[in-house]
């Protein structure tokens, strides 16, 4: 039985449970990822997440669960309901080497999980300097450090230090450099040099490279400059012939000149605004669009038709309860289920609808009208308005 449904990224892998019910997604996706934001397993993860969401019309929404060399993420994810609609994004670390350093793991890499495809690849080659090491490949390397006791230098072993302490940091030193074939092929190489203590005093030090090549998703391929056209050649003029004597000039009258034409401005595209409340189309604190809220969408859907549009601009938008950053987020999730339910059930072209989560920032309700900060349910109806979801629709019919 298929117990998790998972993003792996090893070399990268995907993976998810099969459905029983059914088409997937009918809902936002949420996407976690074990690693920092900005590294190479966080964008990439993000890009795929763009690709997935513009071609499956559905949001994937990234979380960062980082730590303990991914373990924190890989936890959240084995835990999760299997249900389809968590996935996440594992490395190498999880499933290769992580077993072998961790006496206990909080979960199974061979069980937790359900691998779909691989993502992308990426190689790590490892350097040691020839003349203190005789190892020609891996396992010689592997080999030659089982029986010594330094890396490198003579061999002799002296004692530093006879209370060594692993608390002291180990040098670290490392360099990228990416080179961009064009705006859809990148180089990227990376290299790392560590120093390795061991408990008589010895260093030992390693170098890692790594290289691979970066294919952006969802990225329009590079246009090709044309060639700038050879400066016209400027030919010597013949010399005009000279004039015939005219005869004397005669005057007549001229009509009065005709006015300048006026260019008619044509008038801004009408903008037509519709306020949905978010109970109406969510649970509360939930961005799961409810049987009601698409009766709600669907009649939406079908006063558009016939409608020539520019854009629609879907708007999430919540009260001051809470954090700003969980109301930032709910807005958003909320802006995203509408996007995706007009889009997949409405046939809305994707690329003219637009999700934007406006959090707290924007209320419907005047200042002081409903005063207090503690979530009472007299103030939980009086912020009600501020709970919604609007849509901005530009356009001609």
């Amino acid at each position: 039985m298929i117990q998790r449904r998972g993003l792996l990224a090893a070399s990268t892998f995907l993976a998810m449970p099969a459905i029983g019910q059914g088409a997937w997604p009918n809902r936002p996706v949420r996407v976690i990822v074990g690693f920092p934001p900005g590294g190479s397993l966080d964008v990439m993860t993000r890009l795929a997440c763009e690709v997935m969401t513009q071609r499956l019309g559905q949001s994937f929404v990234v979380e960062t669960r980082s730590g303990a060399s991914g373990n924190i993420g890989a936890e959240a994810l084995a835990r999760a309901t299997p249900d389809g609609y968590t996935i996440g994004t594992v490395s190498m670390h999880n499933v290769v080497i992580n077993p072998m350093l961790f006496t206990r793991l909080p979960f199974d890499p061979a069980q937790d999980f359900q691998w779909i495809s691989a993502m992308w690849d990426l190689p790590n080659v490892a350097v040691v300097p020839a003349q203190h090491v005789p190892a020609r490949n891996l396992a010689e390397f592997v080999a030659y450090a089982r029986t010594r006791d330094v890396f490198t230098g003579t061999g002799a072993v002296g004692v530093a230090d006879p209370t060594p302490s692993n608390r002291s940091a180990n040098l670290k030193l490392g360099v990228g450099l990416q080179y961009a074939f064009n705006e859809s092929v990148l180089l990227r190489g990376e290299a790392e040099r560590y120093r390795n203590s061991d408990a008589v005093g010895g260093h030992g030090h390693v170098n890692l490279y790594s290289a691979s090549l970066v294919f952006p998703f969802g990225r329009a391929p590079a246009t090709t400059r044309p060639a700038s056209m050879p400066a016209p050649m400027v030919m010597a003029a013949t010399p005009a012939p000279m004039p015939m004597p005219l005869p004397a000039p005669v005057a007549a009258a001229a009509p009065a000149p005709m006015p300048a034409p006026v260019m008619a401005v044509p008038a801004p595209a009408p903008v037509r605004r519709v306020t949905y409340n978010a109970e109406s189309l969510f649970g509360f604190d939930t961005a799961v669009v409810q049987p009601s809220g698409r009766v709600a969408l669907d009649s939406f859907s079908a006063e558009l038709a016939g409608t020539s549009y520019a854009d629609i601009q879907v708007e999430g938008h919540t009260d001051r309860l809470g954090s700003t950053a969980y109301n930032q987020t709910l807005s958003q999730q909320r802006a995203d289920a509408v996007k995706a339910y007009l889009v997949n059930q409405g046939k809305l072209d994707p690329a003219k609808v637009q999700a934007v989560g406006k959090g707290e920032g924007t209320p419907a309700t005047q200042a002081g009208a409903c005063p207090g900060q503690h979530q009472t349910a007299a103030l939980i109806a009086c912020l009600q308005p501020d709970r919604r979801v609007e849509i901005a629709v530009s356009g001609t019919r």
